[in-house]
């Protein structure tokens, strides 16, 4: 081999080797970057887990207090509907007493007319008959008694009583609901 060929040869190794550094540094570039950016990736989805446990935790939160107010409403709706069917109740009671008040007022009023004699057993007087009829359970005032009439229909005082004395909101206090 000639001298030219040589150092032609080692020209072309020299160039040959300088690629090679070149490429291999590129390389090196280029796994470097790679690795950070598995890391950037790695962290951002480390990051994006935590962002989603932390919003997981906070919608079962907001499901506990809804259950929670869900149970309550719940609850309130129970005592409505127990309260209702109560009051259905009565009310039902109270209609069928209002229908059989003509009834009552001709009852109490031969009950006034019938004479009993004082003393006796089963006696207005003994058992207090008088009082009971001419006053409300309430100590209001006293309905007439045998012989006075009022103004108006007879009859009328003792109904216009009784729906005084009837009073839904005396029971509405939760104190007296099981």
């Amino acid at each position: 081999m000639n001298k030219s060929n040589i150092k032609e040869a080692n020209e072309h190794l020299q160039k040959l080797y300088q690629r090679v550094q070149d490429l291999e540094s590129t390389v090196q570039e280029q796994a470097e970057a790679m690795i950070r950016k598995d890391e950037e990736a790695g962290e951002a989805l480390r990051e994006l887990g935590r962002s989603k446990d932390r919003e997981i935790a906070e919608l079962r939160k907001s499901l506990e207090a809804s259950e929670v107010h869900v149970q309550h409403l719940m609850g309130s709706c129970r005592d409505k509907d127990a309260q209702i069917l109560q009051l259905k109740q009565r009310s039902r009671i109270l209609e069928e007493v209002c229908q059989e008040l003509p009834s009552l007022e001709i009852v109490v009023g031969a009950l006034r007319k019938t004479p009993l004699s004082p003393g006796m057993p089963g006696s207005r007087h003994a058992s207090g008959f008088d009082q009971g009829v001419a006053a409300n359970s309430e100590g209001g005032s006293p309905l007439p008694v045998e012989g006075e009439q009022e103004a108006g229909k007879p009859g009328e005082h003792l109904q216009n009583n009784i729906s005084r004395n009837f009073s839904i909101s005396d029971d509405d206090d939760e104190r007296h609901l099981p």
